[in-house]
């Protein structure tokens, strides 16, 4: 009989020591490994970042033959993608994205739903960073497979009305969306008025800023928070706007001139607000009072609109 020591036999014992001298030697290489790795992470991430946007999307996913591919494997398949595209809106988020990186994206997060179809996250949050991106195509397209996935959810169908309202100007379509969203289960009480405000251009706008103002108080992403607070400036100078408008062009068509600064509104009874788009008042060309970046825009699209009246 072989001698034991403390209940091992001098072979367990031995094997049990080299089992742990193995396991040793493996966490020593896995600890160079891991320190060679962060060595190399710096260099890894600024090669990465030097790739070429059209060689990093050069894979665009199509969700219908994913889906069939995935076979059981739905659900974790759409979290990857779903990853991948948060962090790729990370690293290449701007307002003058190519179109070929707008179109991954789109399809990306098309994979994504299609593979988890009632997975209320992408629908959410992907909508509403397509309408970031000033791809207000692919964002309705997101949201209407929302209310397709997920009709009792009075979020998808408000979110489609305001892209009708703030960037179509579409108000029928809008008001169609509007009393969808007011008639679902758990849907603000304000609602209602909103979809029958929406018939008066007074109620469109309200309706918007509160919605506007509900996704900043619901939002942490920096660039989302942008573009709510920047459609809301705009909306508060068109309100503006709009309530002085027949004031100035009474004033220019009593006394044949314009205002001869925007200060001087307060002789018509109107005291001059700061600019909520953060610029210059100046007195437009038809006299109304408005922002210089607005009026800019303004006579912008008049010479556009010229120059189309003018091709043969």
């Amino acid at each position: 009989m072989r001698a034991s020591n403390g209940g091992f036999s001098s072979d367990t014992l031995d094997a049990m020591l080299r089992q742990q001298a193995a396991l040793l030697a493996l966490l020593a290489l896995l600890l160079s490994g891991a320190t060679a790795a962060s060595q190399a992470q710096p260099r890894a991430d600024a090669t990465r970042l030097r790739r070429a946007a059209d060689q990093v999307v050069a894979f665009a996913p199509d969700g219908a033959q994913v889906r069939i591919v995935a076979s059981g494997f739905e659900e974790p398949l759409a979290d990857l993608f779903w990853v991948r595209a948060i962090l790729m809106f990370g690293e290449n988020f701007s307002h003058e994205a190519p179109e070929h990186w707008r179109e991954w994206f789109l399809r990306t997060l098309e994979a994504v739903t299609a593979l988890d179809p009632t997975w209320r996250t992408p629908y959410y949050y992907g909508g509403t960073l397509l309408r970031v991106l000033d791809d207000i195509e692919g964002s309705d397209l997101i949201f209407t497979r929302a209310t397709e996935s997920r009709p009792d959810d009075f979020f998808f169908p408000f979110s489609l009305a305001m892209n009708a309202y703030l960037y179509r100007e579409d108000t029928a379509t809008a008001t169609m969306w509007m009393d969808r969203a007011a008639h679902l289960p758990g849907a603000p009480t304000w609602y209602a008025s909103a979809a029958a405000g929406m018939h008066r251009r007074g109620g469109d706008r309200k309706a918007a800023v509160a919605y506007l103002q509900d996704v900043l108080r619901t939002t942490d992403n920096p660039a989302i928070a942008e573009e709510a607070r920047g459609q809301i400036a705009r909306m508060v100078h068109d309100e503006l706007v709009d309530g002085w408008t027949e004031a100035c062009l009474a004033h220019l068509a009593a006394t044949g001139a314009p205002l001869p600064s925007p200060e001087a509104i307060a002789t018509l009874g109107i005291a001059l607000p700061v600019n909520p788009i953060g610029d210059a008042w100046v007195v437009g060309a038809d006299g109304v009072v408005r922002s210089a970046a607005f009026e800019q825009k303004r006579i912008e699209k008049a010479r556009s609109a010229e120059l189309q009246l003018l091709r043969p």
